[in-house]
C-alpha cells in the first residue's frame, strides 16, 4: 500500500497520460476517501472486480463516473486465470487457485464476513478439469484460497478423493474448520498418500468469550479432538493459528490460548496479530474495544482494552522465539528439555523472551546459531545447574543439521577430534566394496567423511532420552541424518 501511495502522486508527473485502476479491499469500502486524497487516480473498481475491469476495457477506458460498481456474475463463471504462458516462471512459487469465494462463517475480523459478501462454489466439474490442467504443469504447491474449504463437507471430500486417486507430484493446502470434520473424512484422508496434503486450522482463540465477540463460536473440547486425531494420522504437515489482540483476550487469557494450541503438537504454530481491516465489523468496534492500530496496512493492533502496548511488543518476540524454536523444527531437543524447567510452554517462551529484552538485540535471534546461543546464555543466567544437559541438548540438535563435522564455537567440543577417530575407525570393520554397510544401511565413503560425532557429557541427558552413554555418529544419506550409535569403548 505504502508504495501504491508513492507512485500515486508521482507516476503521473513522468507519464503524465497513463491511467490508474485501483482495486481490491483496501479501496472497496472507502473509494471516496481515496479519490479526494489523490487526484491521480481515474477509477476506482469496487467489488471482487472482475466484470468492473472488463467493463473498463470494454469501454475503451472512457467511462465517467470514477467509482465502478458491478457485481460479478455467480462464481461459476469467472473464466480460469492460468495459462500455459505462466510457467515455468511459477512452477515453483505457491500457486494459488480458488474452488470458492465467501464463507459462511461471519468472523469479525474478516472482509469475508460482510453481508455484502457471500458463499459461492464453482461447478465441481469445472474444478476437477482445472486441476487435472493444473497438475499437468507440476507446480510444486497449489495453495486453495478458499476461506473455509470444508464448509461444504461433500464438495470437499469430492476434492480430496479425486487428488488421492490421481496421485499427483504437487503438494495440495487447504484451510479447514476442525469443527466440520466428521468419521467419514477421517476415513477418507487416511488414505492419502504422505504428504500429498497440508491442512491449515485457524483456531484464533480457546477462550469462549472472546470466540462468542468474534462470532466464531466452536466447542474448543471438540474441536481440539479432531485436530489431534488429524495430526494423528501422521499423513499431512498441519499448520494452527493463535491471533492475539482480540476482544477480550487478556495476557492470562492468552497464554491460555496459546498453551491449549501450542499443545496440540502440529508442526507449525503461527502467532499472529489482529489486523483492523476497513469495512469489516471489527473496524467498527474502534471504540468500543479502545483499538489502536497502525493507520496504514496492514492495519496491526498495537494496543486494545486488554492489551497494553508493552504486552504487544513482548508478543512480538515470543512470535519470534516461536518461530525459531519450535516452528523451525531445528530445536526439538533442546526446547523439550528447557520446557521441563517451567509449568507451561507460555511460561517458557515468555521467560526467554524477557531475557532477550535485557539483550537489547530486538527479534534479531533468527538461525541456529544465534538463536542457540541465546538459549545457552539464558540457560547459564537461570539454570545453571543444567547447563550440561542443556548444553548436550543444543549439541544433539546441532549434530541433526549440520552440514559438517564442525560445531559452532559456543559449542565447541574439545574431544570431538578424539569421537571421530574412534568413529572411523569403527566404521572401517563394516567397509565393503567402497561402502559402508552398517544396520542395513548402506552409506557412502564421502557420507561417513562429512560425519559429525557427540558424546553426551550429562547422564540426565542420556536418561531423559533413552540414550547409552556411547559416541554417536550423524551421517548424511539421501538428504537426512541417520544417527549411528559407536559401540567402542570411552
Amino acid at each position: 500500500t505504502d508504495i501504491c501511495k508513492i507512485l500515486l502522486t508521482e507516476i503521473k508527473k513522468i507519464l503524465p497520460d497513463i491511467k490508474i485502476v485501483l482495486g481490491g479491499p483496501e479501496v472497496s469500502y472507502n473509494a471516496e476517501k481515496w479519490l479526494m486524497q489523490y487526484d491521480s487516480i481515474d477509477w476506482i473498481i469496487c467489488g471482487h472486480g472482475e466484470t468492473g475491469f472488463r467493463y473498463l476495457l470494454e469501454n475503451d477506458l472512457s467511462v465517467s463516473d470514477k467509482i465502478v460498481k458491478i457485481n460479478n456474475p455467480n462464481f461459476n463463471h469467472i473464466p480460469f486465470p492460468y495459462s500455459a504462458e505462466d510457467f515455468p516462471e511459477i512452477q515453483n512459487k505457491y500457486l494459488y487457485y480458488e474452488s470458492s469465494r465467501g464463507c459462511p462463517f461471519k468472523c469479525s475480523y474478516c472482509l469475508s464476513s460482510r453481508s455484502d459478501q457471500y458463499l459461492e462454489y464453482k461447478d465441481i466439474k469445472q474444478v476437477k478439469e482445472e486441476l487435472t490442467w493444473i497438475i499437468e504443469q507440476k507446480p510444486k504447491i497449489v495453495k486453495f484460497v478458499d476461506r473455509t474449504f470444508n464448509a461444504d463437507k461433500i464438495f470437499a471430500r469430492e476434492i480430496w478423493k479425486f487428488l488421492i486417486e490421481n496421485k499427483p507430484e504437487t503438494k495440495f493446502h487447504f484451510e479447514i474448520h476442525p469443527a466440520l470434520l466428521e468419521n467419514e473424512d477421517f476415513e477418507l484422508l487416511s488414505t492419502s498418500p504422505i504428504d500429498q496434503m497440508q491442512f491449515e486450522i485457524g483456531i484464533q482463540s480457546t477462550n469462549p468469550v472472546t470466540l462468542k465477540a468474534i462470532n466464531r463460536n466452536q466447542n474448543w473440547s471438540e474441536s481440539k479432538k479432531k485436530i489431534h486425531k488429524l495430526i494423528s494420522l501422521q499423513k499431512f504437515h498441519v499448520h494452527v493459528d493463535l491471533i492475539a489482540g482480540l476482544p477480550f483476550e487478556d495476557l492470562t487469557s492468552l497464554k491460555q490460548s496459546f498453551n491449549d494450541i501450542i499443545s496440540l503438537g502440529a508442526d507449525h504454530f503461527q502467532m499472529g496479530f489482529l489486523k483492523v481491516l476497513p469495512g469489516t465489523e471489527m473496524a467498527e468496534c474502534k471504540t468500543e474495544y479502545n483499538l489502536q492500530f497502525t493507520e496504514n496496512a496492514p492495519y496491526e493492533i498495537i494496543s486494545n482494552r486488554w492489551l497494553s502496548y508493552e504486552e504487544i511488543l513482548r508478543l512480538h518476540i515470543i512470535e519470534t522465539l516461536v518461530d525459531s524454536i519450535y516452528n523451525s523444527g531445528k530445536f526439538e531437543f533442546t526446547y523439550r528439555t528447557l520446557n521441563t524447567c517451567f509449568s507451561d510452554p507460555f511460561t517458557f517462551f515468555n521467560k526467554v523472551a524477557e531475557y532477550v529484552e535485557t539483550l537489547n538485540i530486538g527479534e534479531n535471534i533468527k538461525g541456529w546459531e544465534k538463536t542457540g546461543e541465546m538459549l545457552l546464555g539464558f540457560t547459564t543466567l537461570h539454570f545453571p545447574e543444567s547447563l550440561d544437559l542443556i548444553r548436550d541438548s543444543l549439541c544433539w540438535d546441532w549434530c541433526e543439521i549440520a552440514g559438517s563435522h564442525f560445531y559452532p564455537p559456543f559449542l565447541k567440543q574439545l574431544d570431538s577430534i578424539n569421537w571421530k577417530k574412534a568413529g572411523n575407525k569403527y566404521f572401517q570393520q563394516y567397509k565393503s566394496n567402497g561402502f559402508i554397510r552398517i544396520n542395513e544401511m548402506k552409506l557412502s565413503l564421502n557420507s561417513v567423511k562429512k560425519s559429525i560425532f557427540f558424546l553426551p557429557s550429562s547422564s540426565e541427558f542420556c536418561q531423559m532420552y533413552n540414550f547409552k552413554k556411547s559416541i554417536y555418529a550423524f551421517a548424511p544419506n539421501n538428504n537426512k541424518k541417520v544417527v549411528i550409535p559407536i559401540n567402542v569403548d570411552i
